[in-house]
């Protein structure tokens, strides 16, 4: 799944974890006496400046994000921290515009780690002048990339949910349509007898509750029925079996049905009903 951030969302977008970034961007500013703070986000490859006071200076923005591109890909690996005292001495990049005529001398770029050790980008930190970089100003962006790598993190977990809440929507309301167009009386279930999926046919008959109580029941022997057989159910699995079993009404009824039992993949169970006699008081 791909999430897309945007330059609006990290700069002043709607998710207060991401508008933080431009507050420790100016910290960063301030106590490295830095110019400029960018980040890029690596499911993008792209790169976006943060701070309050870059100004409508969005060409020079362009040539920067070209010549950080071009470094990052010559030399920053994911893993370690990254730093020139004078980038426009270095022969691999001194003929870039940013290099060769500013605003890029020092640079400062350490890496933003996710959940598991996963990249998410970098953070970097450029001067326009040439400097020599401290431990502790190294190890301050470090503190600060992990803050950023947090909040990068928070947000694409809640643009992730946002997405699958979307996806499971577009489901929901596909289910809908087949079971209202389906005059089969069918169920799917789950291990553990939960109705996934009922045809409106079969819940105007009964109620969930009761469907899923013979569902389990099926289940349950079939799982049993396993035991002691395992390759002679694994050649057999997509085979149906048949067997009569009694489904209580919403009118508190039972009828008598033949049910046609498949397990067409793991842990999910397809149930097909039919009908036998009239119904019988119990």
């Amino acid at each position: 799944m791909s999430i897309d951030i945007t330059q609006s969302q990290l700069v002043s977008g709607a998710g207060d974890s991401l508008r933080d970034l431009d507050l420790f961007a100016d910290v960063a500013k301030r106590n490295l006496n830095c110019d400029i703070v960018f980040i890029r986000i690596a499911q993008q490859n792209k790169f976006f400046p943060l701070g309050e006071d870059l100004g409508d200076a969005e060409g020079e923005l362009d040539d920067i994000r070209s010549a950080l591109a071009s470094i990052c890909k010559t030399i920053s690996r994911t893993d370690r921290t990254v730093f020139l005292s004078d980038a426009s001495t270095d022969e691999r990049f001194r003929d870039e515009l940013s290099v060769a005529k500013g605003p890029i001398a020092g640079y400062l770029d350490v890496p933003l780690q996710g959940l598991d050790e996963k990249n998410l980008g970098n953070l970097f930190a450029i001067c326009r002048a040439p400097r020599v970089w401290k431990s502790s100003e190294v190890q301050l962006l470090e503190q600060l990339a992990s803050i950023a790598s947090s909040l990068i993190v928070k947000e694409l977990q809640k643009s992730e949910l946002a997405s699958l809440h979307d996806s499971l929507r577009e489901a929901d309301l596909v289910a809908m349509s087949l079971a209202r167009e389906m005059t089969s009386l069918v169920s799917v279930h789950s291990f553990d007898g939960e109705v996934l999926f009922s045809s409106i046919a079969l819940m105007r008959l009964a109620a969930e509750q009761s469907i899923a109580e013979v569902g389990l029941k099926l289940i349950q022997d079939n799982e049993a029925s396993q035991d002691g057989a395992p390759e002679y159910f694994e050649r057999h699995a997509a085979m149906p079996s048949v067997t009569r079993e009694f489904l209580r009404l919403r009118n508190s009824q039972k009828i008598e049905f033949d049910v046609s039992f498949t397990k067409p993949i793991d842990g999910v169970f397809f149930l097909e009903w039919k009908q036998r006699d009239a119904p019988v008081r119990h």
